[in-house]
């Protein structure tokens, strides 16, 4: 696939990702303009303890990790838009169980 497709591919998975979660409210920990984006994206939501949240998505088998008061992914080339939008949902539903 080569460096630059795999960059790229990351970049649109994440971008997808935060501006799911942004829809939902959620504060970024580094907002993605041209030049700060990366293959992670970090984030909180008003209200919702951090580390409850990505408790709740591990048991529902959504891989993300705790980082200072924020739920960080890094999704990687090989997943797809549909599982973005799968992740965007498990969060949403887990936000309603907590």
């Amino acid at each position: 696939y080569g460096v630059a497709a795999v960059s790229e591919r990351v970049l649109a998975l994440t971008g997808r990702l935060a501006a799911g979660l942004e829809e939902m409210g959620a504060e970024l920990m580094i907002a993605r303009e041209a030049g700060t984006e990366s293959g992670i994206v970090s984030f909180r939501l008003p209200q919702v303890d951090s580390n409850q949240l990505q408790a709740r998505l591990k048991q529902r088998r959504v891989l993300a990790a705790p980082r200072q008061g924020h739920v960080r992914f890094s999704p990687h080339f090989y997943l797809t838009e549909e599982d973005m939008d799968a992740v965007l949902e498990q969060v949403r539903d887990s936000v309603r169980t907590i």
